[in-house]
């Protein structure tokens, strides 16, 4: 053991020699102290003085450096500091007799060997506390658990047999219908009446009729109790179900704490969890009972599939929060921890009209439902709850303060099913939508020069091509004189410039449309921004685009030529795709046709 106080009682050996700049010299003693036991002191000198010093005891090292600061790990590597052969001779026969070079060298390896022996004493101790773990888990899914999945989770089967009756595997008794299901139908037994699976006999082993669902359960084992979570898988065997099960995730809970292991698929093992899953999984609640010690709450959970989330929040951080959210239905509110305020009337609780009580124990919202729900000024139905449903699983939107500026253009019933057919429509979350909606009406005000706008107006029926187009309108009409630039620039040149070869034509641009269309097409820049209009325009660097001669309106490849060069700078197809050779081909065509041979041999 180094005790600090101790080692600093060494003094330090002076060098015979002294360091010039840039270099480090190695001096060493071996002491033997009270608490440490027999040490080895390394002082390293540098022309300024001792640099810092090492101690040694054959198991550990610690540095001191000129600061007076204490740090375990290597400072510095030591092959090329200069020491004299005593010092070589002490420090090698100190570590071990096999050193037989100088002390720096010596010393690298021994903090490599300590270091290495240190991490795997670390590796061996944590394998085995998780091989210990691991070997906690039953071997079989327990019984209990077996026939709780074969009520709460899987549906009952009945088989088809050769003889044409049907067994029913949720009363275990056969009967003859008069007609025979169909393999993989629904079929309601005449006997007990439950709603079952038909399946065919010669099916009954078969991996695409058997059943999966992950369930969490807890399960005591000698010193510990674990929640496990666990892949159940059900198949037919004859006249019974036979259950298996994979363990995907499970905690340890014992006196000294809670430790979390997974299974690593890479590595085909279990390791220690830093976080554990969040995965939806079914919840068997008689063991989490006696180990979260909530009462008959919990029992609210017995077949829901609910998150591992909410497990972890009930065991680790409120309780009682979780235990009052469960009581009440809000387990979904519970498993993303909520903060319940301790005010108990509803109204104060969930800032909604107390009429909402029973409605919202029947739809448990989400946080981000919730939200909307506060929202509302009206009375929110069935029907309308689910569009709120649909819109608010695209993500958290904090909607408090967001539906404002949408409230002036429409009522909150309208604003929820006019969105909810925009996301069904564009499959874009509501905050895109919303910030689309705005902007489309900021702009159509602009286009329009009017501060009120017909229905037709405020609600078109895809907001994002009326977006997109009352963008392409605007910018028209900003640059109207550019549009009618490039227009005379068509009239003047397009005789010239306009070719057919082999398939393809050139195309002239007559107007700002055209480049937004040939850009929003292909998928590139050149209808983003003036930048190639502008270029267009004073003639340096000109566009064209390329059509099949079959299909002239229809975009197919851009390029651009550097016109007094006579040069190829750029040539995009769609998503920036590179030209073919039949474009090159076309391209070259151009460039001699415009240009002449001359320029034709430092084309691009």
């Amino acid at each position: 053991m180094l005790v600090k106080k101790e080692l600093e009682t060494i003094q330090p050996v002076q060098p015979r020699i002294k360091a010039t700049r840039h270099e480090y010299i190695l001096t060493a003693a071996v002491e033997t102290l009270h608490k440490s036991g027999e040490i080895l002191a390394v002082f390293v000198w540098e022309a300024d003085g001792l640099a810092y010093r090492m101690f040694f005891d054959r198991k550990n090292y610690i540095t001191l450096n000129d600061e007076e600061q204490w740090k375990i790990n290597n400072p510095i590597f030591f092959e090329e500091r200069k020491s004299d052969v005593e010092t070589d001779n002490l420090v090698t026969g100190f570590l071990n007799e096999r050193y037989h070079t100088k002390a720096g060298a010596a010393i690298c390896s021994e903090i490599a060997d300590i270091n290495y022996k240190k991490k795997e004493k670390q590796r061996k101790a944590k394998w085995e506390r998780v091989r210990r773990a691991r070997d906690l888990l039953p071997l079989m899914l327990p019984t209990e658990i077996s026939n709780w999945t074969d009520e709460k989770v899987f549906d009952h089967k009945s088989i088809i047999r050769k003889d044409k009756s049907v067994w029913c595997m949720a009363c275990g008794k056969a009967h003859k219908p008069e007609t025979l299901p169909k393999h993989k139908s629904q079929y309601q037994c005449e006997i007990c009446g439950k709603q079952t699976q038909a399946v065919l006999e010669r099916y009954m082993t078969a991996e695409s009729v058997a059943d999966k669902a992950k369930v969490l359960f807890n399960y005591d084992a000698k010193d510990a109790n674990l929640l496990i979570s666990t892949t159940v898988k059900r198949t037919l065997g004859e006249r019974r179900y036979i259950h298996s099960y994979e363990t995907n995730y499970f905690e340890v809970m014992q006196e000294r704490g809670v430790r979390a292991y997974k299974y690593n698929a890479i590595m085909h093992s279990w390791t220690d969890a830093r976080f554990s899953g969040v995965e939806r999984a079914f919840v068997y609640t008689k063991g989490l009972e006696r180990w979260f010690d909530i009462g008959e709450s919990l029992q609210k959970l017995d077949g829901q599939k609910v998150s591992m989330r909410l497990i972890r929040h009930s065991m680790r951080e409120n309780r009682e929060t979780t235990e009052r959210l469960i009581k009440h239905d809000f387990t979904r509110l519970a498993e993303y921890g909520f903060d319940l305020p301790k005010a108990l009337d509803f109204e104060t609780v969930f800032k909604l009209d107390k009429n909402f009580i029973h409605a919202c124990r029947r739809w448990n919202p989400t946080r981000e439902e919730l939200g909307y729900l506060q929202a509302a000024d009206c009375w929110v139905n069935d029907e309308l709850f689910m569009k709120i449903r649909d819109l608010a699983k695209e993500g958290a939107v904090y909607v408090r303060n967001s539906f404002g500026p949408l409230r002036v253009y429409m009522s909150y019933e309208k604003m929820i099913g006019y969105f909810h057919k925009q996301h069904l429509t564009t499959k874009k979350p509501f905050g895109t939508l919303k910030s689309l909606y705005l902007d489309y009406i900021r702009m159509t005000k602009e286009v329009t020069k009017r501060e009120t706008l017909d229905k037709r107006e405020l609600f078109p029926k895809d907001i994002v091509k009326a977006h997109d187009n009352v963008a392409t309108q605007l910018r028209v009409a900003k640059n109207s004189k550019k549009d009618t630039a490039l227009r005379q620039i068509y009239e003047k040149y397009h005789d010239e410039y306009e070719m057919e070869y082999k398939g393809l034509a050139v195309v002239m641009p007559k107007g700002i449309m055209d480049f937004i269309k040939e850009g929003r097409t292909l998928g590139h820049c050149v209808g983003s921004g003036n930048r190639y209009i502008d270029m267009h325009i004073n003639m340096s660097k000109m566009t064209f685009f390329i059509r099949k001669s079959d299909a002239v309106d229809v975009p197919y490849y851009t390029f651009t030529i550097d016109m007094e060069k006579g040069k190829l700078t750029e040539c995009f197809g769609k998503g920036h795709s590179l030209k073919t050779k039949q474009v090159e081909a076309m391209i070259g065509h151009f460039i001699q046709k415009v240009f002449g041979k001359k320029k034709v041999k430092g084309a691009a």
